[in-house]
């Protein structure tokens, strides 16, 4: 079975970005912000979308 291997671009700015350095400021934002890289990865599979499936209470948890 061959290795599927995908692609997600970032921009080379991307932790300077606002928003970026916003997340890392609050306390554990560096481990959100890995969290939030993991999904965007994980996300590749579907063509970026991410699906519930009534594990825990709502998407968040």
């Amino acid at each position: 079975m061959a290795k599927r291997y995908y692609w997600l671009k970032l921009k080379a700015d991307w932790f300077s970005d606002k928003r970026i350095k916003k997340l890392r400021s609050i306390a554990g934002g560096d481990t959100h912000t890995i969290i939030y890289l993991k999904m965007m990865l994980l996300s590749l599979k579907d063509e970026g979308k991410f699906y519930f499936e009534g594990v825990e209470d709502d998407f968040a948890s």
